[in-house]
């Protein structure tokens, strides 16, 4: 092989490689997972790269044996990945059951209801809200399949600019799909009414709009573009389209939603 043919084909591997970062369609391997590389692991995880993990220590390894047994044993037997439990009870069925955030910098309660009376006394201990007597969490079964509203954050922030009277302005073929695209952060619309709201607000089309001082508490410098300190009410459902967007795609999406950020 000449040294311009390896040259070519060096410069063709290369820009393979570069279109894989470019569309995260490659696999990141992490050699070491102590305090660099596990960080490190997860970055690359949050940024949307597919992650695999190494790590020769066997003490590490004997270490976490005896909290994945079931896992383990799951994948040994019938070839399944046992998927992280996040915040639910992994053996003996709870609800709620999680790590929730309060008022403050960092601060948190761990709330865990196994029983129906340890639910009546929650409830009590709320106040007994109406919600609680909702179809959805009269009992263990209901709350264990609702667990996702019954952690609480029912009103969605969507893409929306929220515009008072938008919808009033709409005609024909615009009001089958409205989108008031954003020109900045705030406000923008939240929808469907929270945990804590009266019955006629919880509903799709009921409409609040967003505030900076939902983040005043915040104490990054600047302030983080997510993360609404004083806004517990207020959720996020994630979608994604059927069809992956192309880098040009993704880049215009993201410089209209968070274009003019405040």
């Amino acid at each position: 092989m000449s040294i311009s043919t390896r040259v070519n084909t060096m410069k063709t591997v290369a820009d393979q490689l570069q279109e894989k970062i470019s569309d995260q369609s490659c696999t990141v391997g992490v050699l070491g997972m102590g305090y660099v590389g596990l960080p490190l692991a997860l970055a690359f995880a949050e940024a949307g790269y597919r992650v695999l993990g190494f790590d020769i220590d066997l003490a590490k390894v004997e270490a976490a044996i005896p909290l994945t047994g079931s896992g383990i044993l799951d994948h040994t037997v019938n070839g399944r990945m046992t998927p992280p439990p996040g915040n639910r009870s992994p053996n003996r069925p709870a609800a709620p059951y999680g790590i929730y955030p309060c008022q403050g910098e960092d601060r948190w309660i761990a709330i865990s209801v196994f029983t129906e009376d340890e639910w009546r006394s929650f409830a009590r201990a709320l106040g007994n809200p109406a919600w609680t007597e909702h179809s959805h969490f009269t009992d263990l079964t209901s709350r264990l399949l609702h667990q996702d509203e019954l952690d609480g954050n029912v009103a969605e922030w969507t893409l929306d600019q929220y515009e008072a009277g938008y919808y009033d302005s709409l005609v024909a073929d615009a009001a089958r799909n409205p989108w008031r695209q954003p020109t900045r952060l705030h406000p923008r619309t939240v929808r469907g009414g929270a945990y804590d709201d009266p019955p006629g607000a919880l509903r799709c089309a009921g409409r609040i709009e967003s505030s900076l001082s939902w983040k005043r508490r915040d104490p990054q410098i600047p302030k983080s573009i997510w993360w609404n300190t004083d806004s517990p009410f207020v959720g996020f459902r994630l979608v994604r389209p059927a069809m992956r967007p192309s880098a040009e795609e993704r880049e215009d999406f993201w410089s209209l939603v968070l274009g003019g950020i405040e």
